[in-house]
């Protein structure tokens, strides 16, 4: 009996607790706040646990390079020009560690993170402005909180700062009317360009479309909007071209462009295409049914209504028709997935009760926002120490610093790609031949076929430490004699 009496009375208590979060009014600043403290708990707890993963690698290297030899202008990999990837995010990892005096694992993902973090909160105050407070905070909620962005925003990779450059740009050219919306999007469609290239545009012309019956913006906004654009990614491009005069850097920028949907595919990834991007939106995908019950919805003006009906076919188009295409992937679709945030919550915010758990808008945002973050403190406690005893990368960095003196010079030749060497603190330096060796003893990371031929040069190499690497590679630091 004691035992039902507490449960009632715990009862009572939850109910009377969001009987007063239902009678909370929401404004945007408790929207910025709530949003602000959602992304503090999703997005930094053991944001530095897991090793370099994934591409990190190709966006930190680069911004290394740029730190080491003050060529901002040309990212280089293994002292080689790397020419796939405009060097926004290559900048931006290069300014986070040089601002925190720290090449860590939580310092090069920083800039991921504040993106995530500056999306959300122009989120919550154009859309927040244009329809409503509490649609801007189910909108920033929505966008913050997919698995998706909850992956990539963790991480030191092009997809977090690509999709908050190219959804805060949708956002301004949708929620801000007259010339700020349109010189506030091109500003961010060129950091965007910056940041990955002109794919995103495609994803802004179909919001540029569905709003075309706006009196307020016509071809002229649209003009200075691609302006400020083209302007933007032109400051970069024309020093950068010169630099790299006869590097074919067109034709490795056009294949980069068109090889998003033109490249090599596979069937079987290519079927799964739309099932892994419609799990990429989860939970979210779940209230997809909520788009289509414009008629009780109720809008400011009848210009909202007809956006709302047309921006949401739109989006479909775009989205299924982008992940039919040949060697699409589903993170290419990714940056959609702001103003499909943005329609959700306008049919959420007038759904039945029942799609919201029976909660109003600010209790379901709460209670959203606790759920994330205790699932992201588990994950963090229990699931991350797991995964750090199947790290690769760290061990190995860890093995080559072992060997090194302080301020020791390594020299790297001709190993490419080699993301271990994040976790290296010595100065390094790269070479491509091993005619590049300087006279004098050194200490080399390199191949276990490159330090075949250096014996044969008739320098005596001695192996300190060797490991396999990928797909069978034997590489290992060595100690080189001095040239006879």
């Amino acid at each position: 009996m004691k035992q039902d009496a507490n449960t009632k009375h715990s009862a009572l208590g939850l109910i009377v607790f969001f009987q007063r979060l239902n009678g909370v009014g929401v404004t945007r600043f408790r929207a910025l706040i709530l949003i602000t403290l959602l992304w503090a708990g999703v997005y930094l707890p053991g944001l530095g646990e897991p090793e370099l993963k994934g591409e990190e690698g190709r966006r930190i290297l680069p911004a290394m390079a740029m730190l080491e030899t003050g060529n901002w202008l040309v990212p280089h990999i293994g002292g080689e020009p790397y020419l796939r990837k405009p060097p926004l995010i290559n900048w931006l990892i290069a300014g986070a560690i040089e601002t925190t005096g720290m090449r860590e694992e939580w310092s090069v993902r920083l800039p991921s993170v504040l993106a995530v973090w500056l999306l959300g909160v122009v989120i919550v105050w154009v859309v927040g402005a244009w329809l409503g407070a509490e649609t801007g905070l189910l909108a920033a909620l929505i966008a913050l909180t997919h698995f998706a962005i909850m992956g990539k925003g963790r991480l030191a990779e092009i997809e977090a700062v690509y999709v908050a450059f190219s959804g805060m740009a949708m956002v301004f050219w949708m929620g801000w009317r007259g010339w700020p919306g349109a010189v506030g999007a091109g500003i961010l469609l060129g950091l965007g360009m910056l940041t990955k290239g002109p794919v995103h545009l495609v994803f802004f012309a179909a919001v540029v479309w569905a709003g075309w019956t706006r009196i307020e913006k016509g071809w002229r906004h649209l003009g200075v909007a691609l302006i400020l654009a083209c302007g933007a990614y032109a400051l970069w491009w024309m020093p950068y071209r010169e630099a790299t005069a006869g590097m074919n850097v067109e034709e490795v920028i056009k294949g980069q462009t068109l090889g998003r949907f033109t490249g090599g595919w596979s069937v079987s990834g290519w079927l799964l295409n739309i099932p892994r991007a419609l799990s990429d939106f989860l939970p979210w995908t779940i209230f997809a049914p909520l788009l289509f019950s414009a008629r009780r919805i109720v809008f400011f003006n009848t210009f909202d209504a007809v956006w709302f009906r047309r921006l949401r076919w739109v989006c479909l188009v775009v989205f299924f028709g982008m992940l039919l295409m040949p060697a699409v992937l589903p993170r290419y679709v990714m940056p959609v997935f702001i103003p499909f945030a943005v329609l959700m919550a306008v049919a959420l915010r007038e759904a039945s009760p029942r799609w919201r758990l029976g909660m109003g808008v600010w209790p379901f945002a709460v209670t959203t926002t606790a759920v994330m973050i205790a699932v992201t403190l588990i994950y963090a406690i229990f699931v991350t120490p797991e995964l750090r005893k199947r790290d690769d990368l760290r061990p190995l960095g860890a093995l080559v610093q072992s060997a090194m003196e302080k301020d020791e010079a390594l020299i790297a030749l001709d190993v490419g790609f080699e993301p271990m060497l994040f976790y290296v603190h010595n100065p390094v330096a790269y070479l491509r031949d091993e005619d590049d060796l300087p006279k004098n003893a050194c200490k080399v990371l390199m191949q276990e076929r490159t330090a075949g031929k250096v014996r044969k040069d008739g320098r005596e190499v001695n192996s300190l430490k060797e490991w396999v690497r990928g797909e069978k590679k034997r590489f290992g630091l060595y100690l080189v004699g001095a040239a006879k």
